[in-house]
């Protein structure tokens, strides 16, 4: 009888055991599904509000939207960085998981075997450097910029603004090069290109020290910081 009571009380206990786990998994599962509903609605709404403020055209000089630079200031300075696209063809500045700003880029790719930086850019993480400067022209590969930001190899590696010739004038030519997608290949010598504007912007405000992420994926900047940061999504 006491062997058949205690079969009876583990019958009970591994059955209720199995309810809870049951109703436990199902309400952590519809928690998850609504958060990540939510999210997504926010990444969607805020990647609209960013396009709307993208201009339509874009000449070389002007910034890449119709609305003032943010305040960095206003920002912990551990929490703000840039995220630059290579499918995009975009460099995002960064506070945590929100959009501050966006800025047409052309982004030049490098070799599958060449190392970060070299002749191109590619996926990895660096930082900005104290190597900057409001121009530089090569005569030798005809090629130059204005207002760069190192963020890798002393300099090497960089923010600038869409070559330059000579005069210190962009060239029109590549004016096409922002911001399209089906850029193929851009001779950048480890560059990344913006408007005269936004180059200028992250020459005068972005320290040294901010963290600059490269990435090629199709994900948005959102989910791509959700992605390396798991742990400190809140």
């Amino acid at each position: 009888m006491k062997k058949n009571a205690i079969y009876w009380i583990v019958a009970v206990f591994s059955v209720a055991l199995a309810c809870y786990t049951y109703v436990y998994t199902r309400n952590v599962n519809q928690e998850n599904y609504t958060k990540i509903t939510k999210l997504n609605k926010n990444i969607s709404k805020e990647m609209k509000n960013q396009k709307k403020h993208l201009r339509k055209k874009i000449n070389g000089y002007d910034s890449s939207m119709d609305i003032g630079y943010p305040n960095i200031s206003n920002y912990k300075r551990k929490d703000v960085y840039l995220l630059v696209s290579s499918h995009d063809q975009r460099v995002y500045v960064m506070n945590r998981k929100n959009i501050l700003y966006t800025m047409y880029a052309a982004v030049g790719k490098a070799p599958k075997k060449q190392k970060f930086g070299c002749n191109g850019v590619t996926v990895g993480k660096a930082k900005l450097e104290n190597h900057r400067g409001n121009s530089f022209y090569d005569d030798t590969r005809e090629f130059g910029g204005l207002y760069w930001t190192g963020f890798k190899d002393k300099g090497y590696c960089h923010f600038q603004s869409l070559p330059i010739n000579s005069s210190k004038k962009i060239n029109k030519k590549d004016i096409k090069l922002l911001g399209n997608k089906k850029n193929k290949k851009i001779r950048s010598f480890g560059s990344v290109f913006l408007t005269v504007a936004d180059a200028k912007w992250i020459e005068e405000n972005m320290p040294a020290k901010t963290k600059v992420y490269v990435y090629d994926s199709n994900l948005d900047p959102i989910s791509y910081w959700i992605n390396e940061n798991t742990k400190n999504v809140r």
